[in-house]
């Protein structure tokens, strides 16, 4: 179940090919934003660095960041993760860039996010 801004009640369990590049990408993606978001130290990416490296994913890419963003903050879990990556195309406007910049402890739940996603086993 999706809750908070977002509400979707079917679930299927997706396994996604680990070698895939897409899914190798967008997990390295969230893990490399997650720590620039967690810790200000010299060398992180400025804000305008980030919203570049966002805004130049493919559409799939965007929805599989705000998917894990979601399921890092416990707004849905690893088994609806297709339905939750549909959701995020379907409910999001504007620039995701500026969606997860926006949100509070963006670094943190993308970490968490990735990290159900591997105990999950889909990578």
């Amino acid at each position: 179940m999706v809750r908070a801004d977002f509400h979707c009640d079917a679930s299927r369990r997706v396994k996604v090919n680990r070698r895939s590049a897409a899914s190798s990408r967008l997990s390295a993606t969230a893990l490399h934003f997650s720590r620039h978001l967690r810790r200000k130290t010299e060398g992180d990416l400025s804000r305008d660095e980030i919203t570049q490296e966002i805004e130049s994913m493919n559409d799939e890419q965007k929805d599989g960041l705000v998917a894990l963003f979601w399921i890092g903050r416990g707004d849905a879990e690893p088994a609806e993760w297709e339905r939750t990556k549909a959701l995020a195309r379907q409910e999001h406007d504007g620039l995701v860039s500026q969606y997860l910049l926006g949100q509070p402890n963006a670094g943190e739940f993308l970490t968490e996010g990735l990290e159900k996603m591997l105990e999950y086993g889909v990578d």
